[in-house]
């Protein structure tokens, strides 16, 4: 992974999975930056075991909730 991917993840909050950029993602500390889409004023540090890339499959989903709105 590197800055500009979009990742899904599992923060602190109850919601489940949620979408997110990637800001900084260092392999040594397992943490990794992520804003949150959509971005409430917050970037947020998660463990790298709760994050992964997402795939065509999530930008899908992000394109048709768009559309609802």
């Amino acid at each position: 992974m590197k800055p500009g991917d979009l990742v899904r993840f599992r923060g602190a909050h109850p919601q489940g999975t949620r979408l997110g950029l990637l800001v900084e993602y260092h392999t040594w500390e397992k943490l990794a930056r992520i804003m949150p889409i959509p971005y409430e004023g917050k970037i947020e540090n998660v463990y790298a075991s709760q994050v992964q890339k997402a795939g065509k499959k999530d930008i899908q989903v992000t394109n048709n909730k768009e559309d609802i709105e």
